[in-house]
């Protein structure tokens, strides 16, 4: 007999599947490792000065490839909240916790996965496996804290779509650090992302990458933490 909470998640595997724009937000990840490969060496032989800019770029893509899965679960449990399935999971002999738990897993695995993938295929920065790994776990932690928050503030799928834009938004603002000198670019620390760049402009001295690495998964989990609880009480 299957556990009633596989059983949710095959359904939201479904209701993401019968979705074309769910499904596109799955792709998307995949068409940017041959885009940015081709694309990048187009760039590169009309403008060679952005050269020392391609490193930023691609962890850049790596960090914005990991968020899209929030997109995904977000709007299928913005849809639960809009049908009012939301409070039949409420009333079912399971735990909640432990479903929403399960889901979140669930976003960082894709979002993991989405990562390494484009860290390892992109064609122009090479890193070690441990590095890669890191990494991606550190910009895979912002999905379910994006999802937490979009299902926070969200009303309704219109709003939600313009909170996920605004997330992309601060995402990219956090890419600014690497054009900060070193003592204000820590005005831009309090952003999820930051520490997974800081992390990669350090990335050849071992206890600096290590240090802002462990700093950054600390800062998301307690974001996550802090959303889950708001989350559970709105939701």
């Amino acid at each position: 007999m299957n556990s009633p909470y596989i059983t949710v998640l095959k359904a939201d595997t479904l209701n993401i599947l019968r979705d074309k724009s769910l499904v596109l937000m799955l792709i998307i990840p995949f068409i940017f490792i041959p885009l940015i490969r081709i694309g990048g060496e187009v760039l590169l032989e009309y403008y060679p000065a952005i050269f020392e800019y391609i490193p930023m770029g691609v962890i850049l893509c790596a960090a914005m490839v990991a968020v899209f899965p929030a997109f995904v679960m977000g709007f299928v449990m913005m849809d639960e909240k809009d049908g009012g399935l939301n409070q039949v999971l409420r009333i079912l002999p399971f735990n909640l916790n432990r479903l929403i738990g399960l889901r979140v897993l669930s976003m960082l695995a894709v979002g993991f996965l989405n990562s390494m993938l484009f860290l390892s295929f992109n064609g122009f920065v090479f890193l070690g496996w441990p590095e890669m790994m890191m990494l991606s776990i550190n910009v895979a932690l912002f999905a379910p804290i994006s999802a937490f928050l979009m299902l926070c503030i969200s009303a309704n799928k219109i709003e939600a779509a313009a909170v996920l834009k605004g997330i992309s938004f601060i995402t990219i603002i956090a890419f600014l650090q690497f054009f900060i000198p070193n003592g204000y670019k820590y005005f831009l620390a309090p952003i999820p992302a930051f520490w997974a760049y800081r992390s990669f402009e350090v990335i050849a001295n071992g206890w600096q990458f290590m240090l802002f690495t462990a700093t950054g998964i600390l800062v998301q989990l307690v974001y996550l933490a802090f959303l889950w609880r708001i989350f559970l009480r709105k939701w």
